[in-house]
This record gives C-alpha cells, structure tokens and sequence, in this order.
C-alpha cells in the first residue's frame, strides 16, 4: 500500500475533468498525469512519437466498431501501450501524489487504499453546450462528438476491466458539473484531499 494519496479524476467528455484536475493539482501543488501518460508509455515500450496518434486512432475506431467482442485476444499496439501505462500508474502511486485523469487509473487502483476516487459527469445538453462554447461548432456537430467519445471510452473501460468498470461505481465523490462549476468543484476537491492528506 502507498503512503501517497493518489486522486483518479473519471470524468465525461465535455465535463471539464482534465480543467478541473489541472487546478487542484496546482492548489495542492502536486502533479497531474494525463495525456503525458500515453507518451511515457510509449517511451517505455519503444513507440516512437509519430506512431502515438495512429495508435490513438485505431485505439478508438476498435472501441466503435460493431464487430469488437470483449474477452477476445486483441494483442495490438494499443493494448501493449495500456500494459505499459498500467505499470507506470503503479508505480506512480508508489512513488508520490499526484492527480491522474482517465486511464482507466481508478480501476487499476482499485485495492489501493490511499487512493480517492472522483468522477465528474454531466447531462449530455450541457455537455454539448460545453462543446459549441469551446470548439465554436454546430450543435449537430457537438452532439456527434459529445456522443462518438461517450461510446469510445466507455468500451475502452469496458474491454479493459472485462466489464467490470462501472463510472458510478465505488467512487469517493461525484460532481455534476451542471451545479458546480469548475472552481466550485475544485473547492470542493481541495477540502476533500487536504483532509484526507490531513488525517495521514
């Protein structure tokens, strides 16, 4: 067991989870690991840069895909690349705190007791509202996007916990982002793991 406390932020797409987590990584003056992950991973695996987007993108077109059957052998890039972020969000809990987002980093950390889990969602209106704000698009395109990485990242949970992940579930704290805005949710964080930083 870890003697850091490690914050996994799951969040929805469009809830501002990664905005969120790089403010109370900067409150509590502790680092957050999000995308960099995949590049560490990739490092450690002998990926080079250029291949990291292709991986992405044929990450997420096997997540969309009809045909994809979970519990089948699927010994590609991208899996190899998520054995390798597996290893290193261990070994990241061994070695400090820190806030991780996404990567699955809540189920992977799932007996690890000095580990506060989080989860930010949204109704799906807001969310695409966030998304015609942000991107400056269409709703018909914020829509299609906002529904596109819905479905991507829940079968990447899905596939890589063998269905076991649930975003519910076995949580320390939900936030809906529709009451509480980011800074509201970052206050709200804050208290959370400087007590639990506290108690320590």
């Amino acid at each position: 067991m870890s003697d850091h406390l490690i914050i996994t932020i799951v969040r929805e797409f469009g809830a501002e989870g990664h905005e969120i987590g790089m403010l109370l990584a900067k409150k509590l003056g502790i680092k957050l690991y999000d995308k960099d992950l995949v590049q560490k991973a990739a490092e450690k695996r002998g990926i080079s840069q250029g291949r990291i987007t292709d991986i992405d993108e044929t990450a997420t077109n096997k997540f969309l895909s009809p045909y994809s059957k979970f519990g089948l052998s699927m010994n590609t890039l991208s899996d190899d690349l998520f054995r390798a972020e597996q290893q290193i969000i261990h070994e990241l809990a061994e070695k400090e705190t820190c806030i991780i987002v996404g990567r699955l980093s809540d189920y992977i950390l799932r007996e690890e007791k000095n580990c506060m889990k989080v989860f930010i969602y949204a109704p799906v209106e807001f969310r695409v509202n966030r998304m015609i704000e942000k991107y400056s698009i269409s709703e018909q395109a914020a829509k299609k996007l906002v529904k596109k990485m819905d479905i991507a990242r829940n079968y990447f949970c899905s596939y890589y916990s063998n269905n076991k992940w649930k975003p519910f579930l076995e949580k320390d704290i939900i936030i809906n982002r529709e009451f509480f805005s980011v800074e509201d949710s970052v206050k709200i964080l804050e208290t959370a793991a400087r007590t639990r930083m506290g108690a320590k």
